[in-house]
């Protein structure tokens, strides 16, 4: 498995915990806190799979 495959999944899995958190957690603090979390590992997953498509 390519690291362009794996950072494809790692993104399809942050991308569904997101939603998962919108749709069952309550409209509060905790939700943005979470969707915040979960969207810095995602844009640390797209960074990384950037950097590592020039490194090659």
């Amino acid at each position: 498995m390519n690291p362009s495959a794996k950072a494809l999944v790692a993104s399809g899995v942050l991308l569904g915990l997101m939603g998962l958190a919108w749709f069952t957690l309550e409209a509060d603090k905790i939700r943005t806190i979470v969707l915040i979390v979960l969207g810095l590992f995602l844009f640390r997953v797209v960074m990384h799979a950037l950097r590592s498509r020039y490194d090659e």
